[in-house]
């Protein structure tokens, strides 16, 4: 196993778990080299699901003996990704807040909801605009978003900024991801 190739099965795995559209590929190979940072204490849990996702990668490429995961995880080492954190929190998403046994999986759509939610859904390989992206990345990861969610991976509910409380960009991503889900969740109820 060379370094090189399991990198390359990696990025494939991942683009495969949320469907990824071929002609993103310029945005995926960004987002697969950028790292994710954050500012609030708690989303180190969002970067550290990114990061198990390399020992579900192993696991399903029947990577099971010890000797083989420390070659995986020294290959695959380092921070992790922005596309690490999107992935994860898709599935996340997926499987442990909107799971509906009466639908297909939706991993890809939340996927998808999430650069459209970034403003990234326009920089198709056509279009795309390295700038432009460094800069919705840079707004996103530095929280300079609007109050409302705009520019962030989630948007704020409407009574999210209730007197006294903290402004939505101030929430950990978990209870963005909650308050965000929370409507879409009740509404396949009602």
């Amino acid at each position: 196993m060379r370094k090189k190739d399991i990198q390359r099965s990696y990025y494939k795995w991942l683009c495969k778990s949320v469907k990824a559209d071929h002609r993103y590929s310029m945005l995926l190979d960004k987002l697969r080299r950028t790292d994710y940072i954050w500012i609030i204490d708690r989303d180190e849990n969002r970067a550290k699901d990114g990061i198990t996702l390399r020992y579900n990668y192993a696991v399903s490429a029947g990577i099971y003996d010890t000797e083989s995961q420390k070659i995986v995880e020294e290959c695959l080492s380092g921070p992790c990704s922005l596309l690490e954190f999107l992935v994860a929190i898709s599935i996340r998403i997926e499987r442990d807040i909107m799971y509906d046994v009466n639908e297909d999986d939706q991993t890809s759509r939340w996927f998808r909801e999430m650069l459209g939610n970034l403003g990234l859904l326009e920089f198709d390989d056509k279009h795309y605009d390295e700038n432009k992206v460094d800069y919705i990345l840079n707004r996103f990861m530095s929280r300079n978003y609007g109050e409302d969610g705009a520019g962030n991976i989630f948007l704020a509910s409407k009574n999210s900024a209730k007197k006294g409380g903290p402004l939505f960009r101030e929430k950990e991503i978990a209870a963005q991801m909650d308050e965000y889900l929370l409507p879409k969740f009740w509404e396949k109820y009602e």
